[in-house]
C-alpha cells in the first residue's frame, strides 16, 4: 500500500540521507564521503528543520517504508528558487523547461535560478 503523509519529527535524519542521495555523481565519478552534506552549503536546506513556520515536508510510504521525501524551506532568496546543476546532470534540459537558466557557470555546474 502507498501513503502520501507528512514527515514524523522522529524521522528528521531522514532529510540528511535524502540530501546524500539527491546529490547528482557524473558517471565515472567517485561519490563523495556521506560528510559532505555536512558543509553549510547543504545544511541550509536541512538543519533545524521543522522549527520555521514555512517548512513543509512529504513523505512516499510503500508497504510501510519510506521510499521518497519531497521538502521545501523558505529562505532569504529574493523571491526565487535557486539550485547548483551540474553539467552532466541529464535533468539540466529539464529544469531549463520549468523556467530556470544559467546565472553563473563554474566549471562542472552552474547556478540556475527561477523567478517566483
Amino acid at each position: 500500500m502507498m501513503a502520501i503523509r507528512n514527515l514524523h519529527p522522529e524521522e528528521l535524519p531522514l532529510l540528511d540521507s535524502f540530501l546524500y542521495e539527491a546529490i547528482f555523481i557524473p558517471e565515472g565519478v567517485s561519490a563523495p564521503p556521506r560528510s559532505i552534506i555536512e558543509s553549510e552549503d547543504l545544511q541550509v536546506y536541512v538543519r533545524d528543520f521543522g522549527r520555521r513556520p514555512d517548512d513543509r515536508c512529504l513523505v512516499a510510504e510503500v508497504d510501510g517504508k519510506v521510499v521518497g521525501i519531497v521538502w521545501t524551506r523558505i529562505m532569504d532568496d529574493y523571491g526565487q528558487v535557486s539550485q547548483f546543476v551540474q553539467k552532466a546532470n541529464y535533468a539540466l534540459r529539464m529544469y531549463e523547461k520549468a523556467g530556470f537558466w544559467t546565472v553563473a557557470d563554474r566549471g562542472e555546474e552552474m547556478l540556475m535560478i527561477c523567478k517566483l
